[in-house]
């Protein structure tokens, strides 16, 4: 903390103790030294923070951000409140795109409004558990099943068969992507993009008549209700 605030000093920057934390990441089986909730030359302790839209634990486990995604149970008011997740209000916010959509289009929305967030839980990869990776993949498919109006029970092996979606592949992927560019950066080499490979998700483009017809039934809006 000193070397920072000499450094502001110095470049005339001055350090927002409002918009800071001090975040310990404390080593596997040990415990923390710095008490969260008190501060440190007026600088909060805390136990997790969120850096580039990422939240970081003392543990650098997923579940800070999975909560952040996913939502979590209040435990400082009532023990039975759900706080929502960015997913839950991803999907209430675009509610009005998905009447009379098609099932592509419900896809590329959680391509392009979803798909991103789980990203630095990929990047996470080599910190995760086997039981934490299981349970990412499980979370995409939910996302993903919300985003495709179809039910928590449809079944995970017919969703597999239009989009199948492989988390431990994407694990190895972006640990590829960081190894490139922690290398490129040490031997300062800038051109690297050639380099770095994307995850996509694979997809059939065209369906059979009797599989759109099962996800229509799945899918269709309750003329009742609307």
């Amino acid at each position: 903390m000193k070397v920072v605030e000499v450094w502001c000093r110095e470049y005339n920057i001055k350090l927002n103790p409002a918009k800071s934390g001090i975040l310990e990441v404390v080593p596997k089986y040990k415990k923390s030294c710095l008490k969260v909730g008190k501060e440190f030359r007026g600088i909060p302790i805390v136990d997790k923070y969120k850096y580039l839209g990422v939240w970081i634990d003392q543990r650098l486990s997923p579940h800070s951000h999975s909560e952040y995604l996913f939502g979590s149970r209040d435990t400082q008011g009532d023990a039975n409140k759900k706080m929502k997740g960015k997913i839950s209000f991803l999907t209430s916010s675009l509610s009005p795109c998905f009447r009379n959509v098609s099932f592509d289009y419900g896809a590329n929305l959680w391509i392009t409004f979803v798909k991103p967030l789980f990203l630095p839980l990929a990047a996470l990869g080599t910190a995760l558990t086997p039981s934490e990776k299981n349970l990412i993949q499980t979370k995409l498919r939910v996302s993903l099943k919300k985003f495709l109006k179809l039910p928590k029970s449809f079944k995970t092996e017919i969703l597999d068969q239009v989009y199948p979606i492989d988390f431990l592949e994407w694990l190895q992927i972006e640990n590829h992507n960081c190894r490139v560019k922690w290398d490129a950066r040490a031997l300062r080499q800038g051109d690297y993009n050639g380099m770095l490979k994307k995850y996509r998700v694979p997809r059939r483009k065209y369906l059979p008549r009797e599989f759109r017809s099962l996800l229509s039934k799945f899918t269709a809006w309750c003329k009742v209700c609307c």
